[in-house]
């Protein structure tokens, strides 16, 4: 399952890099250092960095395309 996770990690990363134009675009609008995003490329975006952007910028098409993962309630 944690391979599962990090694809979909990377691909979100990927996937929001793509949207915004770039790493270094995406650097400046997250206020964060480019190699932190190639990072994110690299090895995924992590669930939390995850939840904080979808907060921040809520109107990114990226959110569409990869929905929150619903948690599991027993």
């Amino acid at each position: 399952m944690l391979a599962k996770d990090t694809r979909r990690a990377r691909a979100i990363a990927r996937a929001l890099v793509l949207e915004v134009g770039g790493q270094g675009a995406t650097a400046r609008l997250v206020g964060i250092k480019q190699p932190s995003v190639a990072g994110w490329i690299k090895n995924g975006v992590s669930q939390t960095r995850e939840n904080d952007l979808r907060f921040r910028f809520p109107a990114l098409k990226v959110w569409k395309r990869f929905p929150p993962k619903a948690e599991r309630v027993d």
